[in-house]
């Protein structure tokens, strides 16, 4: 029998809907959607200490992690950084993801972005797959969808037949 599973949870900071790759995605059951200054005391009622946090100086996501719920933060790079030192989220166990490549375009007229780092939806994608639950449907309405399957083809590729081998 399967264990039940508690909902991703995405906290929205500021960032424009037109613009955002997840907010598309908010009527799904299986994801809780937060805004940041306005829920915060609501989602840390709703975290639990199984929630990793996806961030870029965690240790790498794999298939250990399986049954734990994500949390995400769907920020600029410089609100993402803050907003992780929050208590609500630095208690958090934190996750990455390497050996990927956004297709989002990412410009700045403030400050040089970052090397790495991945838009919200790609990350969401790639952790599901990672634990073993790949859905499709989370690029659905992602709009560099092909662009970014195909620059990351070569390393999507052995998770899927890892999660083939076990009967997923």
């Amino acid at each position: 029998m399967e264990r039940p599973r508690k909902p991703d949870i995405v906290i929205l900071d500021r960032e424009s809907r037109r613009k955002c790759s997840i907010y598309p995605l908010r009527q799904r059951s299986d994801l809780l959607f937060f805004e940041s200054h306005l829920h915060a005391q609501q989602a840390q009622e709703t975290f639990s200490p199984d929630y990793l946090l996806l961030h870029v100086d965690g240790t790498p996501l794999g298939t250990q992690d399986a049954w734990s719920p994500l949390v995400i933060v769907d920020s600029s790079w410089r609100r993402a950084s803050l907003l992780s030192s929050l208590p609500l989220l630095q208690r958090l166990p934190k996750r990455s993801l390497s050996g990927f490549v956004t297709a989002y375009p990412r410009v700045s007229k403030v400050y040089e972005m970052p090397e790495i780092g991945l838009a919200s939806i790609e990350a969401l994608y790639l952790a599901q797959l990672i634990q073993g639950r790949e859905d499709d449907q989370l690029l659905a309405f992602y709009h560099w969808r092909e662009q970014f399957l195909a620059a990351n083809a070569a390393a999507i590729l052995p998770w899927r037949q890892l999660w083939q081998s076990y009967g997923q």
